[in-house]
Formats: structure tokens, sequence, C-alpha cells
């Protein structure tokens, strides 16, 4: 997988070597608990580097600063992946589901990231302090959905939603097209100004 996500990388973004083994070791650990929880439908090793590893990534270049939040972890996507890319900024993954949680903390004490905590919980529930940064693949959209986010996220702070292209794009929010693979993607990028 590794090999495949490092002919991905556009020139803008470079991983190191140990960046790379990181995200591998990831990938086989999701595949291993695969089977007892449902964290991927894609079992494939080039279409993860892709579909899960590249696209991860892709908020770095739009801007993306820290303390992050990955809402609706699940496998830890986009979470993980941004959490190594860039190590000097801290990453809570949210995810309300006992088994998946399991999978993260086991997957954060195998990888060694110390900039990464978990957090079981559900966007409703709210936070301790927000974060500058939201990241989530899940299909947040509509009002109230969106309005649980709200507290998640600084004043100044941005949330980036990473959607297909053939999404409706989230209200308010500035779409930005990019292709992984041939695939077509997009990222909403929303204002936490524009949430209220």
């Amino acid at each position: 997988m590794k090999n495949e996500l490092q002919k991905l990388l556009p020139e803008s973004l470079s991983l190191s070597p140990a960046m790379l083994e990181q995200m591998q070791q990831h990938w086989e650990l999701l595949l291993e608990w695969n089977s007892r929880v449902n964290l991927t439908a894609i079992t494939n090793p080039r279409e993860a580097a892709a579909l899960h590893y590249r696209d991860s990534l892709a908020a770095i270049e739009h801007g993306l600063t820290g303390p992050i939040v990955d809402m609706g972890s699940g496998g830890g996507f986009p979470g993980i992946p941004l959490a190594i890319a860039m190590p000097d900024s801290l990453v809570t993954l949210v995810e309300p589901r006992r088994k998946r949680v399991s999978f993260l903390r086991t997957a954060l004490s195998r990888l060694g990231l110390k900039n990464v905590k978990v957090s079981m919980s559900r966007a409703e529930d709210g936070p301790n302090q927000p974060y500058m940064s939201l990241v989530t693949r899940a299909t947040f959209s509509s009002p109230e959905e969106l309005a649980a986010l709200q507290p998640w996220v600084e004043e100044t702070g941005m949330l980036y939603f990473y959607r297909s292209s053939s999404y409706e794009p989230v209200p308010k929010s500035r779409r930005v097209l990019y292709d992984v693979a041939g695939d077509s993607r997009a990222l909403d990028l929303l204002k936490a100004s524009e949430l209220v």
C-alpha cells in the first residue's frame, strides 16, 4: 500500500519513509481487525492508498491547522493519516462505537502516535474545548447535524467535509474538486463563522 501511496502524492506533499511505514502498519492492522469489526469495504491496497490515505491528506493542501478533531473517525480516516503527516498537531478521533474505539486505541498504541487521543462520544455530546479544524468523512449536512458541530470548532476555525463529488455540497461551503487516481473527490470547506 505504501508504494502505491508514494506514487499518488503531489510534489507539495512529501512524507518521510517513517511516515509511510506508519501508514502501512495502520493499513495492515485495519485489515487484521476488519474481519471482526466492520472498518472498511476497501481491501485492495491500490484502492486503499488512493481512497483512504491519499484522500485523507487532501485537507493539508487547503490550510489545515491544528489542533484537529476527526468527527466519526471509524477506522481512523482521515485522522490517523493526518496525525502521521502532521506530527506537531494534536488530533482527537471522535467515534461513538465501542469496537471501533478499541481498534483506534490499539492502532495508536501500535503506531506510537503521541499526538492523538480517542474520544468515545458523539457530535451532540460537545467537546471539552474547541479545535481550530474539524475534519469528517461522515455525511453531516442537515441543519441539525451542522449545528451539533459548531461547539467543536473555534470561531476562526474551519470545517473540512470529505465527499464524493456526486454529493450535494454542504450548505454555505466552498467546494474544492480534486482527482485521486481517476476518482473525482470533493472537499467542502466551511468557515466556523458560517455555521450560525
